[in-house]
Protein backbone atom coordinates (compact mmCIF):
# COMPACT_ATOMS: atom_id res chain seq x y z
CA UNK A 1 0.00 0.00 0.00
CA UNK A 2 1.50 3.32 -1.13
CA UNK A 3 0.85 6.62 0.60
CA UNK A 4 0.50 9.62 -1.66
CA UNK A 5 2.32 12.88 -1.11
CA UNK A 6 -1.04 14.58 -0.52
CA UNK A 7 -1.83 12.12 2.28
CA UNK A 8 1.56 12.79 3.89
CA UNK A 9 0.92 16.55 3.72
CA UNK A 10 -2.52 16.12 5.29
CA UNK A 11 -1.12 13.95 8.08
CA UNK A 12 1.67 16.45 8.74
CA UNK A 13 -0.86 19.29 9.02
CA UNK A 14 -2.96 17.19 11.39
CA UNK A 15 0.04 16.41 13.59
CA UNK A 16 0.96 20.09 13.84
CA UNK A 17 -2.62 21.19 14.42
CA UNK A 18 -3.16 18.41 16.96
CA UNK A 19 -0.07 19.54 18.87
CA UNK A 20 -1.40 23.10 18.91
CA UNK A 21 -4.89 21.96 19.99
CA UNK A 22 -3.57 19.97 22.96
CA UNK A 23 -0.96 22.53 24.01
CA UNK A 24 -2.93 25.76 23.43
CA UNK A 25 -6.57 24.98 22.65
CA UNK A 26 -7.71 28.60 22.43
CA UNK A 27 -5.06 29.41 19.80
CA UNK A 28 -6.01 26.33 17.81
CA UNK A 29 -9.65 27.41 17.81
CA UNK A 30 -8.74 30.97 16.78
CA UNK A 31 -6.70 29.51 13.92
CA UNK A 32 -9.53 27.17 12.83
CA UNK A 33 -10.92 29.36 9.98
CA UNK A 34 -7.77 28.56 7.99
CA UNK A 35 -8.89 24.93 7.90
CA UNK A 36 -12.26 25.62 6.24
CA UNK A 37 -10.87 25.09 2.70
CA UNK A 38 -9.36 21.84 4.00
CA UNK A 39 -12.40 19.94 2.71
CA UNK A 40 -10.67 20.07 -0.67
CA UNK A 41 -7.86 17.84 0.69
CA UNK A 42 -9.44 14.38 0.76
CA UNK A 43 -8.18 11.06 2.10
CA UNK A 44 -9.86 7.92 0.68
CA UNK A 45 -10.45 5.21 3.29
CA UNK A 46 -11.77 1.95 1.81
CA UNK A 47 -15.23 2.68 0.42
CA UNK A 48 -15.55 6.20 1.78
CA UNK A 49 -13.38 9.27 2.11
CA UNK A 50 -12.75 11.99 4.66
CA UNK A 51 -10.96 15.30 4.42
CA UNK A 52 -8.70 17.62 6.35
CA UNK A 53 -11.57 19.77 7.63
CA UNK A 54 -13.43 16.82 9.16
CA UNK A 55 -10.29 15.35 10.69
CA UNK A 56 -9.33 18.72 12.15
CA UNK A 57 -12.77 19.04 13.74
CA UNK A 58 -12.29 15.58 15.23
CA UNK A 59 -9.01 16.75 16.74
CA UNK A 60 -10.70 19.85 18.14
CA UNK A 61 -13.44 17.76 19.76
CA UNK A 62 -10.93 15.38 21.37
CA UNK A 63 -8.75 18.29 22.53
CA UNK A 64 -11.80 20.09 23.93
CA UNK A 65 -12.82 17.00 25.93
CA UNK A 66 -9.23 16.62 27.16
CA UNK A 67 -8.95 20.23 28.33
CA UNK A 68 -12.49 20.36 29.68
CA UNK A 69 -12.67 17.08 31.59
CA UNK A 70 -9.14 15.71 32.08
CA UNK A 71 -6.66 18.56 32.27
CA UNK A 72 -9.08 21.01 33.90
CA UNK A 73 -8.30 21.48 37.63
CA UNK A 74 -11.08 20.65 40.12
CA UNK A 75 -13.41 23.50 41.02
CA UNK A 76 -13.38 24.47 44.70
CA UNK A 77 -16.84 25.52 45.84
CA UNK A 78 -17.01 28.14 48.58
CA UNK A 79 -20.31 27.86 50.43
CA UNK A 80 -20.11 31.46 51.55
CA UNK A 81 -20.83 32.68 48.02
CA UNK A 82 -23.08 31.36 45.27
CA UNK A 83 -21.26 29.32 42.62
CA UNK A 84 -20.52 31.01 39.33
CA UNK A 85 -21.14 29.13 36.10
CA UNK A 86 -17.89 27.98 34.54
CA UNK A 87 -19.32 28.15 31.03
CA UNK A 88 -21.77 30.61 29.46
CA UNK A 89 -25.42 29.60 29.05
CA UNK A 90 -26.59 28.44 25.65
CA UNK A 91 -27.34 31.28 23.29
CA UNK A 92 -30.87 31.53 21.82
CA UNK A 93 -29.40 30.70 18.40
CA UNK A 94 -28.83 27.12 19.57
CA UNK A 95 -32.52 26.25 19.82
CA UNK A 96 -33.46 26.77 16.14
CA UNK A 97 -30.17 25.15 15.15
CA UNK A 98 -30.94 22.09 17.27
CA UNK A 99 -34.39 21.91 15.68
CA UNK A 100 -32.73 22.17 12.26
CA UNK A 101 -30.43 19.29 13.19
CA UNK A 102 -33.43 17.21 14.32
CA UNK A 103 -35.27 17.95 11.07
CA UNK A 104 -32.21 16.84 9.08
CA UNK A 105 -31.93 13.60 11.07
CA UNK A 106 -35.66 12.91 10.67
CA UNK A 107 -35.39 13.55 6.92
CA UNK A 108 -32.89 10.68 6.68
CA UNK A 109 -35.76 8.29 7.33
CA UNK A 110 -37.32 8.93 3.92
CA UNK A 111 -34.34 9.70 1.72
CA UNK A 112 -33.63 6.77 -0.68
CA UNK A 113 -29.89 6.72 0.17
CA UNK A 114 -29.60 7.22 3.95
CA UNK A 115 -25.82 6.72 4.04
CA UNK A 116 -25.24 9.37 1.39
CA UNK A 117 -27.71 11.64 3.15
CA UNK A 118 -26.02 11.03 6.50
CA UNK A 119 -22.70 12.22 5.08
CA UNK A 120 -24.41 15.43 3.95
CA UNK A 121 -26.17 15.96 7.30
CA UNK A 122 -22.90 15.43 9.17
CA UNK A 123 -20.92 17.82 6.96
CA UNK A 124 -23.55 20.56 6.70
CA UNK A 125 -25.35 20.46 10.07
CA UNK A 126 -24.02 18.21 12.83
CA UNK A 127 -20.28 18.86 12.49
CA UNK A 128 -20.71 22.67 12.23
CA UNK A 129 -23.07 22.54 15.22
CA UNK A 130 -20.39 20.74 17.27
CA UNK A 131 -17.94 23.43 16.15
CA UNK A 132 -20.39 26.13 17.25
CA UNK A 133 -20.75 24.57 20.69
CA UNK A 134 -16.98 24.51 21.18
CA UNK A 135 -16.71 28.14 20.02
CA UNK A 136 -19.46 29.19 22.39
CA UNK A 137 -17.88 27.45 25.37
CA UNK A 138 -14.34 28.66 24.70
CA UNK A 139 -14.14 32.01 22.91
CA UNK A 140 -16.16 34.32 25.12
CA UNK A 141 -14.29 37.64 25.03
CA UNK A 142 -14.46 40.47 22.45
CA UNK A 143 -10.71 40.04 21.94
CA UNK A 144 -11.31 36.43 20.86
CA UNK A 145 -13.93 37.60 18.37
CA UNK A 146 -11.56 40.24 17.04
CA UNK A 147 -8.89 37.60 16.43
CA UNK A 148 -11.40 35.33 14.70
CA UNK A 149 -12.26 38.17 12.32
CA UNK A 150 -8.57 38.83 11.68
CA UNK A 151 -8.00 35.19 10.76
CA UNK A 152 -11.08 35.13 8.53
CA UNK A 153 -10.00 38.30 6.74
CA UNK A 154 -6.40 37.14 6.34
CA UNK A 155 -7.66 33.87 4.88
CA UNK A 156 -9.95 35.75 2.49
CA UNK A 157 -7.10 38.09 1.50
CA UNK A 158 -4.88 35.09 0.74
CA UNK A 159 -7.61 33.50 -1.39
CA UNK A 160 -8.26 36.70 -3.32
CA UNK A 161 -4.55 37.25 -4.01
CA UNK A 162 -4.28 33.72 -5.39
CA UNK A 163 -7.35 34.36 -7.54
CA UNK A 164 -5.77 37.50 -8.99
CA UNK A 165 -2.49 35.66 -9.63
CA UNK A 166 -4.44 32.86 -11.28
CA UNK A 167 -6.08 35.34 -13.63
CA UNK A 168 -2.88 37.24 -14.44
CA UNK A 169 -0.76 34.18 -15.18
CA UNK A 170 -3.51 31.76 -16.26
CA UNK A 171 -2.52 29.24 -13.56
CA UNK A 172 -4.71 26.28 -12.72
CA UNK A 173 -7.75 27.31 -14.74
CA UNK A 174 -10.42 24.58 -14.69
CA UNK A 175 -12.49 23.62 -17.76
CA UNK A 176 -15.01 24.77 -18.83
CA UNK A 177 -14.44 27.96 -16.86
CA UNK A 178 -11.18 28.62 -18.70
CA UNK A 179 -13.18 29.12 -21.90
CA UNK A 180 -15.42 31.63 -20.13
CA UNK A 181 -12.33 33.24 -18.52
CA UNK A 182 -13.86 32.81 -15.06
CA UNK A 183 -11.31 32.09 -12.37
CA UNK A 184 -12.06 29.66 -9.55
CA UNK A 185 -9.21 30.28 -7.12
CA UNK A 186 -8.50 27.15 -5.09
CA UNK A 187 -12.09 25.95 -5.53
CA UNK A 188 -13.73 23.73 -8.14
CA UNK A 189 -16.01 26.35 -9.70
CA UNK A 190 -16.25 30.17 -9.72
CA UNK A 191 -19.32 30.58 -7.51
CA UNK A 192 -17.66 28.55 -4.76
CA UNK A 193 -15.05 31.28 -4.47
CA UNK A 194 -17.69 34.03 -4.53
CA UNK A 195 -19.90 32.34 -1.95
CA UNK A 196 -16.99 32.05 0.47
CA UNK A 197 -15.67 35.58 -0.02
CA UNK A 198 -18.89 37.63 -0.17
CA UNK A 199 -19.91 37.54 3.53
CA UNK A 200 -16.34 38.23 4.68
CA UNK A 201 -16.12 41.16 2.27
CA UNK A 202 -19.40 42.54 3.61
CA UNK A 203 -17.94 42.48 7.12
CA UNK A 204 -14.80 44.23 5.90
CA UNK A 205 -16.84 46.94 4.16
CA UNK A 206 -18.85 47.46 7.35
CA UNK A 207 -15.73 47.91 9.50
CA UNK A 208 -14.06 50.14 6.90
CA UNK A 209 -17.02 52.51 6.48
CA UNK A 210 -17.76 52.60 10.19
CA UNK A 211 -14.28 53.94 10.91
CA UNK A 212 -14.05 56.48 8.08
CA UNK A 213 -15.13 59.24 10.45
CA UNK A 214 -11.82 59.11 12.28
CA UNK A 215 -9.70 62.18 11.63
CA UNK A 216 -6.35 60.85 12.80
CA UNK A 217 -4.03 60.24 9.86
CA UNK A 218 -2.17 57.70 11.99
CA UNK A 219 -5.27 55.52 12.25
CA UNK A 220 -5.85 55.69 8.50
CA UNK A 221 -2.29 54.87 7.51
CA UNK A 222 -0.92 52.68 10.26
CA UNK A 223 -3.80 50.84 11.89
CA UNK A 224 -3.31 47.24 10.79
CA UNK A 225 -6.99 46.28 10.97
CA UNK A 226 -8.07 49.28 8.91
CA UNK A 227 -5.36 48.52 6.32
CA UNK A 228 -6.41 44.86 6.23
CA UNK A 229 -10.04 45.84 5.54
CA UNK A 230 -8.96 48.23 2.77
CA UNK A 231 -6.73 45.65 1.06
CA UNK A 232 -9.37 42.95 1.34
CA UNK A 233 -12.06 45.17 -0.17
CA UNK A 234 -9.83 45.96 -3.18
CA UNK A 235 -8.65 42.41 -3.82
CA UNK A 236 -12.00 40.85 -2.89
CA UNK A 237 -14.11 42.91 -5.27
CA UNK A 238 -11.52 42.30 -7.98
CA UNK A 239 -11.79 38.57 -7.29
CA UNK A 240 -15.59 38.65 -7.54
CA UNK A 241 -15.37 40.35 -10.93
CA UNK A 242 -12.75 37.87 -12.13
CA UNK A 243 -15.00 34.96 -11.14
CA UNK A 244 -18.09 36.75 -12.53
CA UNK A 245 -20.01 36.25 -9.28
CA UNK A 246 -22.74 38.79 -10.04
CA UNK A 247 -24.93 37.79 -7.09
CA UNK A 248 -22.06 38.42 -4.69
CA UNK A 249 -21.46 41.85 -6.20
CA UNK A 250 -25.17 42.72 -5.90
CA UNK A 251 -25.13 41.55 -2.26
CA UNK A 252 -22.14 43.79 -1.47
CA UNK A 253 -23.79 46.79 -3.16
CA UNK A 254 -26.96 46.23 -1.12
CA UNK A 255 -24.97 45.91 2.12
CA UNK A 256 -22.99 49.06 1.34
CA UNK A 257 -26.22 50.95 0.68
CA UNK A 258 -27.56 49.83 4.06
CA UNK A 259 -24.38 50.78 5.93
CA UNK A 260 -24.31 54.26 4.40
CA UNK A 261 -28.01 54.70 5.08
CA UNK A 262 -27.48 54.00 8.76
CA UNK A 263 -24.60 56.48 8.92
CA UNK A 264 -27.04 59.27 8.07
CA UNK A 265 -28.65 60.39 11.31
CA UNK A 266 -31.59 62.58 10.20
CA UNK A 267 -34.79 61.33 8.49
CA UNK A 268 -34.51 64.08 5.85
CA UNK A 269 -30.93 63.06 5.05
CA UNK A 270 -31.96 59.43 4.70
CA UNK A 271 -34.82 60.35 2.41
CA UNK A 272 -32.55 62.45 0.16
CA UNK A 273 -29.96 59.67 0.14
CA UNK A 274 -32.62 57.13 -0.87
CA UNK A 275 -33.86 59.42 -3.67
CA UNK A 276 -30.35 59.97 -5.04
CA UNK A 277 -29.53 56.26 -4.96
CA UNK A 278 -32.84 55.43 -6.68
CA UNK A 279 -32.15 57.92 -9.46
CA UNK A 280 -28.60 56.64 -9.98
CA UNK A 281 -29.75 53.01 -9.98
CA UNK A 282 -32.61 53.71 -12.41
CA UNK A 283 -30.33 55.61 -14.77
CA UNK A 284 -27.74 52.84 -14.65
CA UNK A 285 -30.32 50.17 -15.50
CA UNK A 286 -31.64 52.26 -18.41
CA UNK A 287 -28.15 52.87 -19.82
CA UNK A 288 -27.00 49.25 -19.30
CA UNK A 289 -29.77 46.89 -20.47
CA UNK A 290 -27.52 43.85 -19.96
CA UNK A 291 -27.27 44.75 -16.28
CA UNK A 292 -31.04 45.03 -16.16
CA UNK A 293 -31.37 41.52 -17.63
CA UNK A 294 -29.06 40.12 -14.97
CA UNK A 295 -30.74 41.94 -12.09
CA UNK A 296 -34.20 40.78 -13.13
CA UNK A 297 -33.00 37.26 -14.05
CA UNK A 298 -33.74 37.72 -17.75
CA UNK A 299 -30.38 36.40 -18.98
CA UNK A 300 -29.60 32.70 -19.54
CA UNK A 301 -28.45 32.06 -15.98
CA UNK A 302 -31.53 33.78 -14.59
CA UNK A 303 -33.89 31.87 -16.88
CA UNK A 304 -32.32 28.59 -15.76
CA UNK A 305 -32.90 29.48 -12.12
CA UNK A 306 -36.46 30.62 -12.71
CA UNK A 307 -37.22 27.37 -14.51
CA UNK A 308 -35.64 25.41 -11.67
CA UNK A 309 -37.62 27.29 -9.04
CA UNK A 310 -40.90 26.64 -10.87
CA UNK A 311 -40.12 22.92 -11.00
CA UNK A 312 -39.14 22.90 -7.34
CA UNK A 313 -42.32 24.68 -6.27
CA UNK A 314 -44.36 22.14 -8.25
CA UNK A 315 -42.52 19.34 -6.48
CA UNK A 316 -42.98 20.93 -3.05
CA UNK A 317 -46.68 21.44 -3.72
CA UNK A 318 -46.95 17.64 -3.92
CA UNK A 319 -44.45 16.95 -1.10
CA UNK A 320 -44.70 19.95 1.27
CA UNK A 321 -43.86 18.18 4.54
CA UNK A 322 -41.05 15.82 3.59
CA UNK A 323 -39.35 17.60 0.73
CA UNK A 324 -36.90 15.43 -1.16
CA UNK A 325 -34.62 14.36 1.68
CA UNK A 326 -30.88 14.97 2.08
CA UNK A 327 -28.95 14.65 -1.19
CA UNK A 328 -32.03 13.41 -3.08
CA UNK A 329 -33.18 16.55 -4.90
CA UNK A 330 -31.72 15.71 -8.37
CA UNK A 331 -33.53 12.34 -8.36
CA UNK A 332 -36.78 13.61 -6.87
CA UNK A 333 -37.10 16.54 -9.28
CA UNK A 334 -36.71 14.48 -12.46
CA UNK A 335 -40.46 13.83 -12.97
CA UNK A 336 -41.01 17.59 -12.71
CA UNK A 337 -38.15 18.57 -15.00
CA UNK A 338 -39.77 20.12 -18.07
CA UNK A 339 -36.64 21.40 -19.84
CA UNK A 340 -34.45 18.49 -20.95
CA UNK A 341 -31.87 20.89 -22.39
CA UNK A 342 -31.25 22.37 -18.94
CA UNK A 343 -29.10 20.72 -16.28
CA UNK A 344 -30.60 19.53 -12.99
CA UNK A 345 -28.53 21.02 -10.20
CA UNK A 346 -27.79 19.50 -6.81
CA UNK A 347 -29.95 22.15 -5.08
CA UNK A 348 -32.67 24.60 -6.23
CA UNK A 349 -30.30 27.60 -5.92
CA UNK A 350 -32.47 29.49 -3.46
CA UNK A 351 -31.57 29.36 0.21
CA UNK A 352 -35.17 28.89 1.38
CA UNK A 353 -36.00 26.24 -1.21
CA UNK A 354 -32.66 24.56 -0.50
CA UNK A 355 -33.53 23.93 3.15
CA UNK A 356 -37.12 22.95 2.29
CA UNK A 357 -36.20 20.25 -0.23
CA UNK A 358 -33.33 18.94 1.90
CA UNK A 359 -34.91 18.79 5.36
CA UNK A 360 -38.62 19.22 4.77
CA UNK A 361 -40.99 21.88 6.05
CA UNK A 362 -39.61 21.53 9.58
CA UNK A 363 -36.13 22.33 8.25
CA UNK A 364 -37.42 25.45 6.51
CA UNK A 365 -39.28 26.60 9.64
CA UNK A 366 -36.14 26.01 11.73
CA UNK A 367 -34.12 28.16 9.33
CA UNK A 368 -36.74 30.93 9.42
CA UNK A 369 -36.75 30.75 13.22
CA UNK A 370 -32.96 31.13 13.24
CA UNK A 371 -33.20 34.25 11.07
CA UNK A 372 -35.91 35.67 13.35
CA UNK A 373 -33.79 35.09 16.46
CA UNK A 374 -30.83 36.89 14.89
CA UNK A 375 -32.99 39.82 13.75
CA UNK A 376 -34.60 40.11 17.20
CA UNK A 377 -31.21 40.08 18.89
CA UNK A 378 -30.07 42.84 16.53
CA UNK A 379 -33.02 45.07 17.41
CA UNK A 380 -32.45 44.52 21.13
CA UNK A 381 -28.66 44.61 21.27
CA UNK A 382 -26.95 46.73 23.93
CA UNK A 383 -24.67 49.39 22.52
CA UNK A 384 -21.01 49.89 23.31
CA UNK A 385 -21.74 53.18 25.00
CA UNK A 386 -23.93 51.69 27.73
CA UNK A 387 -25.67 48.51 28.72
CA UNK A 388 -29.17 49.62 27.77
CA UNK A 389 -31.03 48.75 24.62
CA UNK A 390 -30.23 51.28 21.92
CA UNK A 391 -32.60 53.47 19.95
CA UNK A 392 -35.84 52.13 21.39
CA UNK A 393 -35.55 48.67 19.83
CA UNK A 394 -35.01 50.00 16.32
CA UNK A 395 -32.35 49.09 13.81
CA UNK A 396 -29.37 51.41 13.71
CA UNK A 397 -25.69 51.29 12.94
CA UNK A 398 -25.02 50.93 16.68
CA UNK A 399 -27.07 47.72 16.78
CA UNK A 400 -25.33 46.08 13.85
CA UNK A 401 -22.05 44.20 13.82
CA UNK A 402 -19.86 43.07 10.91
CA UNK A 403 -21.32 39.59 11.40
CA UNK A 404 -24.87 40.86 10.82
CA UNK A 405 -23.85 42.44 7.52
CA UNK A 406 -22.04 39.24 6.58
CA UNK A 407 -25.23 37.26 7.20
CA UNK A 408 -27.26 39.77 5.19
CA UNK A 409 -24.85 39.40 2.27
CA UNK A 410 -25.11 35.63 2.59
CA UNK A 411 -28.92 35.78 2.48
CA UNK A 412 -28.99 38.10 -0.52
CA UNK A 413 -26.47 35.95 -2.38
CA UNK A 414 -28.43 32.88 -1.33
CA UNK A 415 -31.55 34.05 -3.14
CA UNK A 416 -29.97 32.75 -6.36
CA UNK A 417 -27.27 30.37 -5.13
CA UNK A 418 -26.37 27.74 -2.51
CA UNK A 419 -24.70 29.08 0.63
CA UNK A 420 -24.33 26.93 3.76
CA UNK A 421 -24.96 23.51 2.13
CA UNK A 422 -21.28 22.92 1.37
CA UNK A 423 -18.52 21.82 3.74
CA UNK A 424 -16.55 25.05 4.02
CA UNK A 425 -19.61 27.29 3.71
CA UNK A 426 -21.38 25.43 6.52
CA UNK A 427 -18.50 26.10 8.91
CA UNK A 428 -18.14 29.69 7.70
CA UNK A 429 -21.85 30.38 8.16
CA UNK A 430 -21.90 28.83 11.62
CA UNK A 431 -18.86 30.90 12.62
CA UNK A 432 -20.55 34.10 11.41
CA UNK A 433 -23.76 33.12 13.24
CA UNK A 434 -21.70 32.66 16.39
CA UNK A 435 -20.12 36.09 15.96
CA UNK A 436 -23.52 37.68 15.26
CA UNK A 437 -24.99 36.07 18.35
CA UNK A 438 -22.20 36.94 20.76
CA UNK A 439 -20.01 39.79 19.48
CA UNK A 440 -20.28 43.35 20.67
CA UNK A 441 -21.41 45.90 18.06
CA UNK A 442 -18.04 47.49 17.45
CA UNK A 443 -16.03 44.41 16.92
CA UNK A 444 -12.68 45.35 17.24
CA UNK A 445 -11.31 48.26 15.35
CA UNK A 446 -13.14 50.72 17.60
CA UNK A 447 -12.29 48.89 20.79
CA UNK A 448 -8.78 48.04 19.65
CA UNK A 449 -8.10 51.68 18.84
CA UNK A 450 -9.50 52.81 22.19
CA UNK A 451 -7.26 50.33 24.01
CA UNK A 452 -4.19 51.57 22.16
CA UNK A 453 -5.13 55.17 22.87
CA UNK A 454 -5.28 54.48 26.59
Amino acid sequence: MTISILTIIILLILVLYGYLAFSNFRSALLFSPWLFPGYLLKIPINSFSTNLLELSLGLLIVAYLYHHFIKRPPVVVHHSSPPHPSTPPLSPIFFPLILLALSAIIALSWTPSPLVGLGSVLAHILEPLAYLFILHQTLTSPEDHRKLWINLKLLALTLTLYTIIQSLFQIGLIPPWDIETRVTGIFDYPNASGLFLTPILAAAIFSFIKNLHRSSLTIFLFNQLFTLDALLIITGITSLFLSSTEAGIVALIACTFLILLFKIKTPLGRMLYFIVVSIVLSGTLILLPNLQDKLFLADHSGLVRRSQWQETISFLTDHPLQGAGPQNYPTAIKPYHSSPNLEIFQYPHNIFLNFWVEYGLLGLLSFLWLISVIIYSTRNRPTDNNNSISNNNRFSQENLTPAHLALLALLIHGLVDVPWLKNDLAFLTILIIFLAGSSSPSTSLDNHTKRRAT
